[in-house]
Order: C-alpha cells, then structure tokens, then sequence
C-alpha cells in the first residue's frame, strides 16, 4: 500500500505560489523567426552531422596508417598537427556541451588571438555612410540576419553615380558580390526574389515566384530582411507580387500587398563581432525606445547579455547631464564628472550615438561639455550630421 503524503493540497498551492514569477518577454515576431531558423536548417545539420562523422573516420583511419608506416620526425610532425585540430574540434564540442554558446564562442575568439594584425587591418576597412561622402553618388544598403535571426545587420555598399532605377536593379545581383560568411552572418543572400522600382509611387516592388521558399518556412525572416533593408533608401513602401500578380501569401501573416517603410524605429545602436577574424559592425538592437535617453543607457549596459556577440557601444563612465531638441537637432550635454577621450573607444561611442539618433529621426547632433574638442574626425565644437547608413564595406565585395 502506498504512504499517505505528509503534505496537505493547501501547503503544495502555498508553495507553489511562492516561487518567483517566470515571464518570456520575446515577441511573437521573434519566436516565429527563430522557429523558422531551425526549419530551415534541420536538413543543412542532417548532412554536416554526417559529413562530420565520415570526415572523422578517414581522419581516425589515416592517422593510423600514417603511425603505423611512416616513422620519421616530419611524419609525427603532421601527426600532431592534425591531433591538434582535432583535439580543437573536439574541445569545442564539448564546451558547447556543458557550457553553452557564449563559452564557443570565446574560445574561437582566443584561438584567433594569432591573427590580431589582419583583423585590425580588416575592421578599419569596415566605416560608416555619411552624407559628405555621398557627393552624387548612390548607394545599396542590405540586412542580413544573423546566425540565430535575432538580428539584422545593416551593410552598405557605394554604387558611384548610378539612377534609383539602376540602384534598384544592382540589388539583384547583390548576393553574387555578398559573402556573409567573412562577417560572421548567415549565408541568406540571394533572395528567391526580383526588384524593381516603381517612380510614380516612389516603391519598391518584390516579386517572387509561384513556389517562394518562404511561405511555410522563413517567413519573418524575409519580412524582416526586406523591411531593414529598405528602410535605409527612403522608399516610401514596398509591394509585394507573385509571379506578377498583386499579393504575396505567408503562413505566419496571411496575404500581404503592400507595407508601408518605417524609416526611424527607435532603436539603440549596439556593435558585432562573431569572433577576432570578422570585423566588427554596428547592428539596432531588437528593443525599442520612447526617448533617445533611454536607447543610450542601453548602449552602456546592453540588453541581451547573453549573446557575446552583441557588445555596449558607450562606455559606463560616460554620463549623461540632460537632452535638448532644437527642430531635428539633438544637443547631449555630458555631466561634470564626464571626460571623453581621443580614443578608439570613444570614437565608436560617438559613432553609436549618431546611428541612434538617425534611428529617432535626427538629422544632426551637438555635444556639450565632453572636455575635448576633437574624437577622430569629429569635431565636437560643431554639431554634426548624423551617418546616411552603417556599415559602409568593401564593393568589390
């Protein structure tokens, strides 16, 4: 016969209720995505678990014909070359196991410590759009979604001087000249999709064929990929067509003609690096902001800790006295104890705070009281003109 419990059904409710509340504050937007991720990648893992396994097994083979033959030093040499990519592979499997992504990818970025003097050759090519640097000439900004589609980061390539209709057009051969892989993004360009741009009613037209890849799986993350990008344009809306015909039909939004471009979303500017041999590139944050204030303390402290590799862009010394607007200037007064620095750091800072004012519809920015004149190029005895995009790259790319 089984014991009685000792505990009485008011006691277990008593306790029950006394464990602290659990909420998942991700939008539905943000679950779908990642949900549709590991659609869309379930296969692509099948066939590298099993290529993994059989390039393991000829490893494990080779090795072993090669010990039992070849003797000599340059044979152990290469021996213990390939122990030790193995043992890396190996090693990194195993963090991955017990201790989660963040602890990966710190060891990736220890191991590449070695390739320090390219990677700071290869971050100073990587520069942000301003309107100086436009003199005519048009330009195609694209968001590519990262590894686990949680964000979208912006890259900007300088056309020369080229009409709308061209710009528009050279966004078709885009993900033949785009190698996500070298930025630490996912490899999602090119889209199952043709643009063409439509003057009378200043929009962008997406078609895409009868059997789209993206009705049942990796809808939200092409509406977010083609709303980021051509927010950065200014195109007024985007319409959406199959096969010609008027419409397009997702399984997470129904049929969709149209949308408006949400040019300014209120968004802190964050920066990312997938390990040391990616350059480091700003990306918006998925959070949203009522007041500038606010984006900017969450550029001092971060709001996904758990990702290493989204990182603060404003350093926790900096401190902020009050904010002013003036038509669509924004004016930053630092408080007293605040002193910037001509330094990479705070030139990154600076760049941040320009980006997210863009994201408020600012068109300039002044800063007070920072104790310096000069971060860089930015002389901040003037306002200055907030950046056209981020992340300006290579074109040859």
């Amino acid at each position: 016969m089984m014991k009685k419990s000792l505990w009485e059904e008011n006691e277990i409710e008593s306790l029950f209720n006394r464990l602290p509340k659990v909420e998942d504050v991700r939008n539905a937007q943000t679950i779908f995505a990642a949900i549709d991720a590991v659609k869309s990648t379930k296969r692509k893992k099948q066939y590298r678990y099993r290529a993994l396994f059989a390039s393991a097994a000829a490893i494990f083979i080779f090795t072993i014909i090669s010990y039992t033959i070849l003797l000599g030093e340059k044979t152990n040499n290469k021996q213990n070359s390939n122990s030790q990519h193995i043992t890396m592979d190996i090693a990194e499997k195993e963090v991955q196991k017990e201790s989660g992504v963040e602890e990966v990818h710190e060891a990736r970025m220890a191991s590449s410590e070695k390739n320090d003097n390219t990677i700071i050759s290869q971050l100073e090519e990587v520069s942000v759009l301003y309107p100086s640097d436009l003199e005519g000439n048009n330009y195609i900004t694209v968001a590519v979604p990262t590894n686990d589609v949680q964000y979208y980061v912006p890259l900007t390539i300088l056309l020369g001087k080229v009409t709308l209709e061209q710009n528009v057009e050279k966004l078709n051969n885009i993900g033949e000249r785009l190698n996500e892989a070298s930025y630490g993004l996912a490899d999602y360009f090119p889209l199952d999709a043709e643009f063409s741009y439509l003057s009378e009613e200043n929009a962008i037209v997406v078609n895409v064929p009868t059997d789209h890849e993206y009705d049942n799986n990796g809808d939200n993350i092409f509406m977010n990929t083609v709303n980021e990008t051509f927010m950065y344009q200014g195109f007024d809306k985007i319409i959406f067509t199959t096969d010609g015909q008027k419409g397009i039909n997702l399984s997470h939004f129904g049929l969709i003609e149209e949308e408006n471009v949400e040019h300014h979303l209120k968004r802190a500017m964050y920066s990312f690096q997938y390990d040391h041999t990616t350059p480091e590139l700003y990306v918006p944050s998925i959070n949203r902001y009522e007041h500038i204030s606010e984006a900017f303390e969450a550029m001092k402290f971060g709001d996904d800790p758990e990702n290493a590799a989204i990182r603060t862009t404003i350093p926790t010394s900096v401190q902020f006295a009050h904010f002013e607007e003036l038509d669509q200037q924004l004016i930053v007064t630092f408080s007293a104890e605040t002193v910037l620095e001509n330094t990479k750091q705070f030139k990154k800072a600076i760049e941040a705070m320009l980006l997210t004012a863009r994201e408020f519809d600012y068109k300039s920015v002044q800063f007070k009281n920072g104790k310096i004149d000069k971060i860089g190029s930015f002389d901040l005895k003037n306002e200055i003109e907030v950046p056209v995009a981020p992340n300006m790259i290579d074109s040859s790319q």
